[in-house]
């Protein structure tokens, strides 16, 4: 157990690393080319930072050793990140990643069984846990495209993880963990909002994706509890999901770049300012988040139902987002 005074220090401390990454890469990145050069599936115009989300890393690996997280955890949450910034420098290929996902999720999977007891509920799941993970670091990757996005649904992720846990009884260890990554998105978003001035690079969203995806399995305990974990980044799956739907009826690979995201085509062709979007997008994850822990007591078909309402929700937002450019185009 942790004292007041030791908290505060590792949370003042997790804050001023991240920032501290984001200022220096925002500074010095150029010197180890991580350089972000635009495209045309890029949302932005002019060469950026990238990488900035070091910090969030370095932040991570302290936070880690103070709090004595699950060494699976860290151990695959830095074999990833020192990956993921190798990426941003050159990059890697789409098999080498996902190979390396794959390792790291197993090796975390693995790990959870010496850590504590598994529910008997997640047994038949465990299976396919490997894809949930690596479907998350990358559904996070994908959606870190404009200013901010990334790094509020940070805050809100981890913040909503950390209350999670607290109301029910779950790690302590994890619970200030997830408080250190909120407040460690908070510490880059200074230098990614509202106006980039660096950008927060694979080795910060791909660590994100993967913490996200690690703490749902960490903080579970029967589906009612992944139902209501999954809202806390509802924004993100549910944009990538019907995302990737589009593309599939339109016969594109999904796994090539673009910039077809719900969020992308209201930044690009309906030119809404990229902090307003973010903020947006945040306000709408807090929200379905905080339904989510109000009306758990319901159970988890309620729950169910509530979250397919929101994506039936999102989608027809989608859909007529997406016709609505099709047009102007």
């Amino acid at each position: 157990m942790k004292s007041n005074t030791q908290l505060l220090i590792l949370y003042t401390l997790s804050f001023i690393i991240s920032a501290g990454g984001a200022f220096f890469i925002a500074k010095f990145g150029h010197k180890f080319s991580l350089i972000d050069i635009p495209n045309q599936r890029s949302s932005h115009t002019f060469a950026m930072p990238k990488g900035g989300g070091v910090g969030i890393l370095i932040s991570f690996i302290y936070a880690s050793f103070i709090l004595a997280v699950p060494k699976s955890l860290l151990i695959s949450g830095v074999i990833l990140s020192v990956v993921s910034i190798s990426d941003d420098i050159k990059d890697i290929s789409v098999k080498i990643r996902l190979s390396i996902q794959l390792i790291c999720s197993i090796i975390f999977l693995l790990g959870i069984f010496f850590y504590r007891e598994v529910p008997k509920e997640i047994y038949p799941l465990f299976l396919i846990l490997p894809v949930f993970i690596i479907g998350t670091i990358n559904f996070y990757n994908f959606m870190d495209g404009i200013d901010g996005i990334a790094g509020i649904a940070g805050i809100i992720a981890f913040g909503l993880l950390a209350y999670y846990g607290y109301i029910n009884g779950k790690s302590l260890s994890l619970i200030y963990l997830n408080i250190s990554l909120s407040l460690s998105c908070a510490g880059f978003l200074i230098f990614n909002f509202p106006s980039a001035k660096v950008f927060m690079g694979d080795v910060g969203s791909v660590l994100l994706g993967f913490l996200f995806g690690a703490m749902a399995l960490l903080f579970a305990s029967c589906f009612l509890d992944i139902l209501c974990i999954l809202s806390f980044l509802f924004t993100f799956y549910a944009d990538e999901l019907t995302t990737m739907a589009v593309r599939l009826k339109n016969k594109e690979s999904i796994s090539q770049a673009h910039r077809k995201h719900l969020f992308q085509l209201f930044a690009n062709e309906l030119k809404v300012s990229h902090w307003k979007i973010s903020l947006y997008y945040g306000i709408i994850q807090l929200s379905i988040g905080i339904s989510a822990i109000f009306f758990r007591k319901k159970g988890e078909i309620f729950i169910f139902i509530l979250l397919l309402l929101y994506f039936l929700i999102f989608s027809a937002v989608s859909y007529y987002v997406r016709k609505k450019v099709k047009k102007i185009s």
